[in-house]
């Protein structure tokens, strides 16, 4: 009987996992597909470091201003930290200030805005989260239907 709890809870957190990648694949798709494609100008770019028992983590800051329906907004990137700080430099970098960009914005509240470039529906972590999940999901319905 132990294991069958077992089992129930790895598709527990099974779903938990696949719940959240698939929450993040989803929103970034419907962005891209609801949202409306405008240019932005860059008016910073860096990154900075952070530093805790878990190691190194670079957050690119990229800043801009954008105008939509007349009206001029700021939005700023980026939602993902990165484990290398050459791959933050080079983000960075690739989008310096004054560069113009795509961003995606949101038409029913047109202060919510993404960088292009930093949307990315299947990225590693989204996969990996959702997968992970499945595996976890599957797993432990097997389990729970062959132990007596």
């Amino acid at each position: 009987m132990a294991s069958n709890y077992g089992s129930l809870l790895m598709v527990f957190v099974g779903l938990i996992f696949f719940v959240i990648g698939g929450y993040w694949i989803v929103s970034d798709i419907l962005i891209q597909k609801n949202w409306r494609l405008a240019s932005a100008q860059i008016t910073f770019s860096d990154y900075t470091s952070d530093y805790d028992s878990d190691g190194s983590s670079y957050w690119p800051d990229i800043q801009y201003t954008y105008t939509f329906n007349s009206n001029s907004y700021s939005g700023d990137c980026c939602s993902t930290a990165m484990d290398n700080p050459d791959d933050a430099e080079k983000f960075t970098k690739s989008n310096y200030a004054g560069k113009t960009v795509k961003i995606y914005v949101n038409p029913s509240n047109p202060s919510e805005s993404r960088l292009k470039d930093d949307l990315h529906p299947f990225s590693i972590l989204n996969v990996f989260f959702a997968a992970f999940g499945a595996i976890f999901i599957i797993v432990g319905f097997a389990a729970f239907f062959t132990i007596k």
